[in-house]
């Protein structure tokens, strides 16, 4: 079965990841992987070797999968994991059979930007404020999906898991 894990940057979707991996599951966060999820110009289509400076303008750049790549992530027989927000999403709903919406408010997403440590997006305040603003356009998206699941992500990351496992182990 293959699993698609969504929500808001900050909503934990890398830390969701990291805890299945634990558990033993195929679990991948594509933010992390290059060769699947790769920044690219609107315009010329083309592949960025290097960030675009802060805050970064979305409406010049899309954050998309990789066809081949991510493929290859779903071709193992194995219950696999994915998380992410990349920019072309929709286009790859049809691939999952579950997809899991993982949800906090705004408050704990600000917290959790502004305090992590693996990575810097969304520390800039025109970026902070992109993702907040984006939070109520991203949960219409998500309402349409159908048959999407939503975990209260406020919560700590085994109970998160444990929902999630508690969908894939009715299946």
């Amino acid at each position: 079965m293959k699993y698609l894990i969504l929500g808001d940057a900050g909503s934990g979707k890398s830390t969701t990841a990291k805890y299945l991996q634990k558990l033993g599951y195929s679990a991948y966060d594509t933010d992390f992987m290059p060769n699947v999820t790769k920044i690219e110009d609107v315009k010329t289509g083309k592949h960025l070797d290097k960030w675009p400076s802060r805050p970064i303008d979305w409406a010049l750049y899309r954050w998309n999968w990789q066809d081949k790549a991510l493929k290859q992530l779903l071709s193992s027989s194995e219950t696999v994991f994915i998380a992410g927000l990349p920019s072309n999403r929709k286009d790859y709903y049809p691939l999952f059979d579950r997809v899991f919406v993982l949800t906090a408010d705004p408050e704990t997403i600000k917290q959790r930007i502004l305090t992590r440590k693996e990575h810097s997006y969304g520390k800039h305040p025109g970026e902070l404020k992109a993702v907040l603003d984006y939070h109520s356009q991203l949960e219409k998206e998500f309402r349409k999906i159908p048959n999407a699941i939503w975990i209260n992500s406020t919560l700590p990351v085994d109970k998160v898991a444990k929902e999630i496992l508690a969908h894939v182990n009715e299946d």
